[in-house]
């Protein structure tokens, strides 16, 4: 039998209000999935956005968002396994936006929601084995002569340039001197990044590599044609323990699926002080310092148009205990008040859909930073969600966050805020269209020089805060806010 289940659509807000797909219906195929949905509330209507998954336990990853014209009323998932997967359609709805300046634009903002699941079938039609049709005897071919023996080929890279798959290979019992081939992996990311040229991959076996730093002419990506730092398993990432550190010049490097941590005190844990580096599906911790920091401009920045993307960032700083902020409380090892999730100087940074918490201090500072966009992330369990200053931080746009329960022990800090300001704030900085809830001190502090605009307070049902499960429940009233 195959197994059906289709959920009505919900939203944040009623159908009057929002475009809401519903009445999904899914039909199973040979690895795949036919999707259809009806929509009411159409107004304003740009689209909608189509994601599925798995249903496992422990909960599997979202694919790739795939968006479609608002004409849209179906679309078939091909490429799967035999597997129940939850699917998710959501609208996407045409807004204008109006920065402080008075500039007027368009942007896709999101609607209402509708999910349901179904049983991707296997090939060959999904037959259960017993009742697949029995083969008729097959008339017995006639032998062929042998192959001749040949020497198989020799291993070696990838083709320059590829761009698919792994070009070079790392493993923690690897040489440097070796040719990076699966057979004879090199050992460091350091060798890896010196090897690869511009659009290839490096690919690290699971096990632990040393921190390492990248300077001008030690790696070779370029504009649409970045290096890359992955594991070779996803699902085993490697671990990259100690301080990693982009000096500039070191463009356009790509580091996914991996693990980042630092047990130093010094430094910041990744110094991102390149242009064009990504930093996708990570995990990253440091229990004695600030995890990212994008420097301002100097021997070490500034970090330019860096991306962070769908990355956890927890646990960076040791936790504050003492009861007021000046020496020895504030000074290392004991300034657990002054480690944060991001520390951001750098310009043009963009973080979305990730997940800062229980970082010791802020979630993300943004002390110096210049047109930074923060958007659709979760921002939990802080000293304090976001800070914006005192480094004249300028058009910096905080946006579609989830920001909750910043606390903390310092009973003369008093600034477990969700969002706030303190000392210089340039101008055109911007908080709007964020869920801010249950901070100790306070939703919003001072906010002086910011633009607070559409946000709201309220529990936003996440489906268990303290084991850092931050999905949505399905009745949730702030779905489109936070991780799409």
């Amino acid at each position: 039998m195959i197994a059906v289940l289709c959920l009505g659509g919900v939203g944040a807000a009623s159908a009057g209000q929002r475009a809401t797909p519903t009445n999904l219906q899914i039909e199973p195929g040979v690895a795949s999935l036919s999707t259809s949905w009806s929509v009411t509330g159409a107004s304003n209507l740009a689209g909608f956005r189509v994601r599925w998954r798995p249903l496992r336990t422990p909960s599997s990853p979202w694919s790739k968002i795939v968006e479609l014209g608002a004409k849209a009323r179906s679309y078939t998932i091909t490429g799967l396994s035999a597997a129940v997967y939850q699917v998710r359609v959501r609208s996407l709805l045409a807004t204008t936006w109006r920065s402080p300046s008075g500039h007027k634009r368009i942007v896709k903002r999101l609607g209402g929601v509708t999910t349901g699941a179904a049983t991707a079938l296997a090939g060959g039609g999904g037959l259960p084995e017993e009742e697949a049709p029995k083969e008729h005897p097959k008339e017995k071919p006639k032998e062929e002569e042998p192959p001749k023996e040949t020497e198989p080929p020799e291993e070696k890279p990838a083709e320059e340039g590829s761009g698919s798959g792994c070009t070079l290979y790392g493993s923690p019992s690897g040489n440097d001197a070796g040719k990076g081939t699966q057979a004879a992996p090199l050992k460091t990311v350091q060798a890896l990044l010196t090897k690869l040229k511009a659009g290839q991959t490096g690919c690290l076996a699971q096990g632990t590599y040393e921190g390492f730093t990248v300077r001008a002419g030690e790696s070779h990506g370029s504009a649409g044609a970045p290096v890359t730092i992955t594991s070779s398993d996803a699902r085993a990432p490697a671990t990259i323990s100690g301080r990693v550190v982009t000096i500039p010049g070191a463009d356009y490097l790509t580091f996914t699926h991996l693990n980042f941590t630092d047990s130093g005190v010094t430094f910041p844990s990744v110094t991102i002080g390149s242009a064009h580096t990504t930093w996708t599906d990570d995990d990253v911790t440091a229990p004695r310092t600030i995890c990212f920091e994008t420097p301002g401009a100097g021997q070490y920045g500034p970090g330019e148009d860096t991306l962070i993307e769908r990355v956890r960032v927890h646990n960076c700083g040791q936790p504050f205990t003492c009861d007021v902020d000046e020496p020895p409380c504030n000074q290392p090892p004991l300034d657990g008040y002054h480690l944060h999730g991001l520390y951001d100087l750098g310009v043009r940074t963009t973080v979305r859909n990730s997940y800062f918490y229980d970082n010791s201090s802020k979630g993300i500072l943004l002390r110096g930073s210049k047109e930074s966009v923060i958007e659709h992330n979760v921002i939990d369990g802080n000293g304090s969600g976001i800070l914006f200053g005192d480094l004249t931080p300028k058009n910096d746009t905080v946006r579609w966050n989830i920001i909750t329960n910043s606390r903390g022990v310092c009973g003369t800090c008093k600034d477990y805020f969700g969002i706030w300001t303190f000392g210089s704030v340039g101008a055109g900085n911007t908080a709007v269209n964020n869920v801010v809830f249950g901070n100790d001190s306070g939703n919003f502090g001072p906010h002086s020089g910011l633009t607070v605009a559409e946000n709201i307070e309220v529990d936003p049902k996440f489906v268990n805060a303290a084991k850092h499960d931050y999905t949505l429940e399905l009745d949730s009233p702030v779905l489109g806010y936070g991780p799409q």
